[in-house]
């Protein structure tokens, strides 16, 4: 779900029944335990807040939006009496501090200046990573996963498939915030015409492929 915070806005401490991940799309999200003293995450950051965990979340700047992900629902606001400790730890990973690689075991990067930053995986094999598409990118994500999600984080594409899929948008040229959802063997065409990067958080069980046309391919 795509959540809005206004300038200024601090939670109260409270807890959640359920782990969630937040991805900040764009503004200055600080997501810690009550006491900490705050480090503001521009959009590309990441965090996890484990169930139970007493936390506070705050927006500093004057347009905040986070993509928020749950496994299973419902996903509930708590009191802090109520805090508990359900083994997991709470990670904040600020933009700065995402590890960008050009290849790994979940997906196949074959195109020139293709990078993809791992942030999650469980132990059924789902799991998340940050792919950034550069400029003139021009090509397509190949997967026959069961679940495939992507989320535009930051940038504009344009965008077609070959099957199939769910989009937050009927338009072919989506922005920071849409989505796309597919099962099964589907190739995402992508052509990023802009001068800026692309970066997608993709969720998914299975492996992928990031491929090129021409001009673009390794």
């Amino acid at each position: 779900m795509l959540v809005r915070f206004d300038k200024g806005f601090q939670s109260p401490p409270h807890i959640h029944n359920i782990t969630y991940r937040g991805i900040v799309i764009k503004g200055q999200m600080h997501n810690d335990d009550p006491d900490a003293q705050p480090m503001w995450m521009p959009a590309t950051s990441f965090w996890t807040q484990p169930a139970g965990a007493d936390h506070i979340t705050a927006a500093a700047a004057a347009d905040n939006q986070i993509y928020l992900e749950i496994d299973a629902g419902p996903y509930r606001v708590q009191p802090s009496s109520k805090a508990y400790d359900n083994g997991e730890h709470p990670l904040n990973v600020h933009a700065d501090n995402l590890v960008w690689q050009d290849g790994g075991e979940l997906y196949s990067l074959q195109a020139d200046d293709v990078e993809a930053a791992p942030l999650w995986q469980s132990d059924t094999g789902v799991n998340g990573a940050m792919i950034r598409l550069p400029a003139g990118f021009s090509g397509f994500i190949k997967t026959q996963a069961n679940e495939f999600r992507a989320v535009l984080i930051a940038g504009e594409i344009d965008y077609s498939s070959t099957g199939a899929v769910k989009a937050v948008s009927s338009s072919s040229s989506l922005k920071a915030g849409s989505y796309i959802e597919s099962s099964g063997t589907i190739e995402h065409e992508v052509h990023n015409q802009t001068d800026d990067p692309v970066t997608l958080y993709v969720r998914t069980d299975g492996p992928y492929i990031v491929k090129g046309n021409d001009k673009t391919r390794r």
